[in-house]
């Protein structure tokens, strides 16, 4: 019998496997995979941090390092003037473009020879950043009838429509606001009394006329169509359907009309898109999508684009959204409207700003509550040495959080400042500082790509905080 191998001591087998596991989980952490903790509100609600729900991710910090960031990916990155504190936010500029903020849209341009665009999102990001305005299961229905309409039920959500008619969604309101609760979980927004963090209340709101209403819909036999209106400005944008007593060559279409036109049933519409032919009959159902998004109007049948429809920019964005019934009746079930994320223009006040190469311009999906690319800016201190001489020292300028007034230890008045690299400095309070925009991120500075939430997980509290991200 051939001699047997001795066997190691069992703590020495035991603490080379802990070590093996602790140098690949640091491999993995370091090269592939890391684990981060949303602590702000400023993604929100692609991403919460706040109000009790502050989302876990997992990021990917391998794939940057083959190729560079694209528009619209979610990226943590050190702040470039903090560099101990890790951001994410989304991709929005990219190296060598111009950026610029207008009437709550983003608008990009190669060089100045070009012309300014307004970026296309994917449709699985659009799906990601449409902020839900109604509730899922509101108290009472945010819809009204209109005119002469008596015979309609409203549910919550869902309309039953007897006989010709309208119902408008929130007509008390003189238009869609960008407030700052929509989008949220319902679990933390229980009425329309919910409360907003402190100092958020009305800040910046302004009317909204990128909009998407969907529902399902059954018509009955005699239902000649049905539309949904998404008003902006003067324009009416219709999206029709036609019912089973329309005929068998009827078709959806998109139409732009003058609001006073359209309310007088006269005149032509603007401009108008034509679908290819469909046929309902009475019982059917299907899912409806309309939307006014970045100048372009899109009708949605069951998941599918049927028809959109290129339209001119709009400065008066007050809007409203209607549903309309032509005929015997329809029922709308799960009606939902959205609105677009309505970037703010805070410190560019509307200015382009020129990325660098290697740069990247971001920007957080909470406009109203993320201190972003849009006002990052770099206070410069030149602080005079015993010896003579000066010391260069450059931080992060934030209100009055840095600098910070206070005093030393002989009760002198001075500025508290910490720098980039997060030391701390002593300032004569009386110091003048330079500030200067510091709106871009290098790309040396990106960590990863955020990849997906995945806690917390609390079904018996409404909460279930699990999804890819786009």
């Amino acid at each position: 019998m051939p001699p047997t191998k001795p066997r190691g001591h069992p703590w020495r087998e035991n603490l080379e496997t802990l070590t093996g596991a602790i140098v690949l989980a640091l491999l993995f952490k370091a090269f592939l995979v890391e684990i981060s903790r949303i602590p702000s509100p400023s993604m929100q609600p692609t991403l919460m941090g706040s109000d009790g729900i502050f989302d876990r991710i997992l990021v990917d910090k391998l794939s940057y390092r083959f190729r560079a960031p694209e528009r619209w990916e979610i990226a943590v990155f050190r702040h470039p003037l903090q560099r101990s504190r890790n951001m994410v936010k989304r991709v929005v500029g990219m190296p060598g473009e111009e950026i610029r903020i207008e009437n709550g849209d983003l608008w990009v341009r190669r060089d100045a020879k070009s012309s300014w665009e307004i970026p296309r999102r994917p449709r699985a990001v659009q799906q990601e950043m449409w902020k839900a305005i109604d509730r899922k299961d509101p108290r009472l229905s945010s819809w009204r009838v209109r005119g002469e309409t008596s015979d309609w039920e409203l549910a919550g959500r869902d309309i039953t429509a007897r006989g010709s008619g309208r119902a408008r969604f929130r007509p008390d309101d003189e238009t869609v606001l960008n407030e700052y609760k929509h989008g949220y979980p319902d679990v933390i927004r229980p009425d329309s009394s919910w409360p907003v963090p402190a100092g958020a209340e009305g800040k910046d709101e302004r009317a909204v006329g990128d909009l998407r209403i969907t529902c399902e819909v059954r018509v009955e036999s005699d239902c000649e169509e049905i539309s949904a209106h998404v008003a902006e400005g003067p324009y009416v944008y219709r999206f029709v359907v036609p019912g089973p007593a329309a005929g068998e060559e009827a078709v959806p279409v998109i139409e732009v009309w003058m609001e006073t036109e359209l309310l007088s049933k006269g005149g032509e519409p603007i401009a108008r898109a034509v679908a290819d032919p469909l046929h309902l009959d009475g019982g059917d159902s299907f899912d409806l999508g309309a939307q006014n998004l970045d100048d372009r109007l899109t009708l949605e049948i069951d998941g599918e684009w049927v028809a959109e429809l290129d339209i001119d920019p709009v400065a008066d964005a007050s809007s409203f959204v209607e549903l309309v019934q032509e005929g015997a009746g329809a029922r709308f079930a799960d009606i939902q409207v959205h609105r677009d994320v309505h970037y703010l223009e805070q410190a560019t006040l509307g200015r382009p700003t020129l990325i660098p190469e290697d740069h990247f311009y971001m920007m957080g999906d909470n406009t109203q509550g993320s201190a972003d690319s849009r006002e990052w800016t770099a206070a410069t201190y030149e602080v005079p040495l015993e010896g003579g001489g000066t010391r260069v020292v450059r931080g992060n300028f934030y209100g009055l959080q840095n600098p910070s007034e206070g005093y030393d230890r002989s009760g002198k008045p001075t500025a508290f400042f910490r720098d980039e690299w997060g030391e701390r400095h002593l300032l004569p309070a009386d110091l003048p500082a330079t500030h200067n925009a510091s709106s871009t991120v290098p790309r040396t500075l990106i960590r990863g790509r955020a990849l997906a939430v995945f806690w917390p997980l609390k079904p018996w509290n409404g909460v279930w905080r699990l999804a890819w991200l786009h």
